[in-house]
């Protein structure tokens, strides 16, 4: 979809929280972009963007958890990678929505 509205981003977002799926955003302006995969209530959350001539993927990450491989869309991920916080994922959307490309809880 071309330059959807937060309502539809958002509108995206409970649809595939409800079921399994990808929901992304790109700013070709600053050259990043936002992706959350997920199903079962297990997500994972990256965020891309140019800095100082390199390209730098985020994700939110848990030092609690233990260091397992978790199955998310048929590609295994790092548990401590992932996140069942789904409004911590629509909090993210919505500070990349408003312009934010660089939001705590990111490393």
């Amino acid at each position: 979809m071309k330059n959807p509205s937060p309502d539809d981003v958002m509108d995206r977002l409970d649809g595939m929280e409800r079921h399994a799926g990808v929901v992304g955003l790109d700013d070709p302006a600053t050259l990043s972009n936002l992706q959350v995969r997920g199903e079962r209530q297990t997500c994972l959350l990256t965020l891309g963007c140019e800095e100082e001539g390199d390209y730098d993927v985020k994700t939110p990450y848990c030092a609690t958890t233990a260091p397992d491989m978790i199955p998310v869309l048929g590609d295994l991920y790092d548990a401590r990678t992932l996140t069942a916080d789904f409004g911590f994922v629509r909090a993210i959307f919505r500070l990349f929505l408003a312009g934010e490309r660089n939001p705590d809880g990111m490393v």
